[in-house]
């Protein structure tokens, strides 16, 4: 094979067998990746560290444009940051990266990702009310059919002009290439009759792999326990939506800081 593409989870997957299994991948030309932020774990760096001649495309674009950015890893894959970049709009595609006030940032400050250009959807079906929150006039052009799309998706110019990814400006996070609400999670987790109340936070393992994990306190310890939990949130979400840790807590702080951390009654993994 010549060029492949991959969401990231998949080109991760890729790199782990081929290291564990001493596989040969030498024919690659071309991989690129999309669907997820891409991170250069140390297995994926020693894959692309044997393909000198293969090169490595990071694509960013949401559902409501497909790809608008592309950036082409240059150099030993390993002295890439951990965050990729996304790199420069394409073809067609308008890339802003804006203040609240809709205002340019400056190089180095985070801003939200607008995107405009041809690329763009329209709206979304039958959601008048989403499309006219997230598709708005486009505050650089006068044309009144002139739209751009407010992402979500936070990030910064770089000193050579290319983008960097950083995170979401609320509670939605990619989980093995689905976008997922955590509010959604907590507002299922927190109907459960013996919950009081539920947080879910997404962190990164060893592995770099992003798992959701659930904070909870409960009513009565005794009438309920995490495979209990899991087993209520399975009937309810699909897979990739339920946390793969649970912990429970006495109380959930009430302010940034405290003295004294929560105390942990039970961390289990489901």
């Amino acid at each position: 094979m010549s060029g492949c593409f991959f969401p990231f989870v998949a080109l991760r997957q890729l790199a782990e067998t081929a290291a564990a299994k001493r596989m040969s991948v030498s024919s690659l030309r071309e991989v690129i990746t999309a669907g997820e932020q891409l991170q250069i774990t140390p297995k994926s760096a020693g894959l692309f560290g044997q393909l000198h001649a293969c090169r490595l495309q990071n694509q960013y674009g949401p559902t409501e444009s497909h790809v608008v950015t592309v950036f082409t890893l240059s150099g030993p894959p390993a002295a890439v940051a951990d965050a990729s970049p996304i790199g420069r709009p394409i073809a067609n595609a308008d890339i802003y990266i804006l203040d609240p006030h809709l205002q340019p940032v400056p190089i180095g400050v985070t801003g939200e990702i607008h995107i405009g250009g041809a690329v763009l959807a329209r709206g979304y079906l039958g959601r008048a009310d989403l499309t006219e929150e997230r598709f708005i006039a486009d505050p650089f052009c006068r044309a009144s059919w002139s739209q751009v799309y407010k992402s979500g998706d936070l990030a910064r110019y770089l000193p050579d002009g290319n983008i960097q990814y950083l995170g979401r400006n609320d509670g939605q996070v990619k989980i093995r290439g689905y976008r997922v609400e955590l509010g959604e999670i907590e507002a299922v987790l927190s109907s459960h009759p013996v919950v009081r109340q539920a947080v879910i936070t997404a962190v990164r393992g060893g592995d770099r792999d992003t798992r959701l994990m659930a904070y909870v306190t409960i009513a009565d310890e005794r009438l309920v326990d995490v495979g209990e939990m899991k087993s209520f949130l399975e009937d309810r979400l699909p897979a990739y939506m339920v946390p793969s840790h649970f912990m429970k807590l006495d109380s959930f702080p009430l302010t940034p800081k405290r003295q004294a951390g929560p105390k942990v009654v039970a961390c289990r993994r489901a």
